[in-house]
């Protein structure tokens, strides 16, 4: 269900492709994984992530409060119990928690937050929930992207407002996740956004911590957060077949999808690249768009990018940015640019994969992988127009 609202919300649109946009939207220097393109933006302010405390977040945005409603939350009215209990936001209403069954339930419900800005001042907003796909009822939210049991999350399309001199709206809302998303064949609802907590991603290394439901993240589609999300590396993703930690797992993935070959520290991608992405643990497809295969390798439609684990790249073949990709030209001095990202953070360009002690040949590293790291990326081929 749609509310109806005064918005004047932004356009979005993009080009269909048959590969799946599965890099972080960094650039080369730039560790920022929940920024940029695909990143929520509120008035211009990256918008990813609120400490449920009202502490600030690396961006100066802090909570002030949920309203289960727009003219509550003009009011100063806030709800004192609610959760975001496995990506599902609810809250108490007397004796029963009550959250989204389809029709009813947090559509209208809004956060109120604070901005701080270059003066010193801060800045009020409001973020409403305008309409809910909700995995509790069919055709459900935006399904996971791994093999076995079905599932989706549930997902907001969330719209932000300013509180003008004296506190009033100006009543002209916009899309928090209102960037353009590269790839349409696996996004669905793409101005929604995925909201969960308990892991947390810091914008400017890429670590990931864990933060109970102290934290809450606002995950566009494209970002960080919500491919962790999708792959089930979250902790509101976890059930009784997929299961991880931040060490034997999550961590990796985060380093992987932001081509952060060094560990914690530069990210060398960009907006748009297109990678492929197998797991150890085999949660994710090996067919297109997703994953890949050794005949793949052989054939030449795949080639190897890195080996990862939570440290950064055990080996680097040739990174994803020295190759022809439709939304990316390839970049001839990024070699030169990892070498001193990593010298900055006191590391070493890693090894190529074919220069390891245990590599045999590529039928060999592609049988025993699994032995030394936890995801492996390849960039598969394009024709060149």
């Amino acid at each position: 269900m749609r509310l109806a609202v005064c918005a004047a919300v932004l356009a979005t649109a993009c080009g269909v492709s048959d590969e799946m946009d599965l890099s972080l939207e960094s650039g080369n220097t730039d560790p920022c994984f929940g920024c940029g393109r695909n990143g929520g933006k509120v008035d211009e302010v990256d918008f990813y992530g609120l400490w449920r405390s009202g502490k600030p977040n690396e961006r100066g945005v802090r909570l002030i409060g949920y309203s289960d409603s727009y003219a509550h939350a003009l009011a100063g009215v806030f709800l004192p119990r609610w959760d975001i209990s496995q990506g599902r936001l609810r809250w108490e209403q007397g004796a029963i928690w009550r959250e989204h069954d389809g029709v009813t339930g947090v559509n209208g419900s809004t956060f109120t937050i604070e901005i701080a800005r270059k003066d010193g001042g801060v800045t009020r907003y409001y973020l409403m929930i305008t309409e809910v796909h909700s995995n509790a009822v069919f055709p459900g939210g935006i399904p996971y992207w791994t093999t076995g049991p079905v599932g989706s999350v549930e997902s907001y399309h969330i719209q932000w407002v300013a509180a003008a001199k004296g506190g009033v709206p100006t009543n002209q809302f916009v899309d928090v996740c209102g960037q353009p998303i590269v790839d349409k064949l696996t996004t669905k609802y793409e101005a929604d956004m995925m909201v969960y907590g308990d892991d947390k991603y810091d914008p400017d290394t890429l670590k990931v911590s864990l933060e109970g439901l102290g934290w809450i993240n606002f995950a566009c589609q494209g970002t960080v957060e919500a491919k962790t999300r999708l792959t089930r590396r979250a902790t509101a993703s976890s059930d009784f077949w997929h299961s991880s930690t931040v060490a034997d797992d999550r961590q990796a993935v985060v380093l992987a999808y932001g081509a952060s070959y060094c560990g914690l520290g530069p990210s060398f991608t960009h907006t748009g690249h297109r990678i492929r992405i197998i797991d150890k643990k085999g949660w994710l497809p090996t067919a297109a768009p997703f994953g890949f295969v050794p005949d793949d390798i052989k054939s030449g439609d795949v080639s190897i990018e890195a080996l990862w684990d939570a440290n950064g790249a055990i080996c680097l073949e040739t990174p994803r940015m020295r190759y022809d990709d439709p939304s990316v030209p390839p970049d001839t001095n990024i070699e030169k640019d990892i070498e001193s990202g990593c010298a900055a953070v006191m590391r070493s360009r890693p090894p190529k994969c074919s220069e390891l002690l245990w590599y045999k040949s590529p039928e060999n590293f592609l049988d025993t992988w699994k032995d030394h790291g936890q995801f492996l990326t390849g960039v598969a081929k394009y024709p060149v127009p």
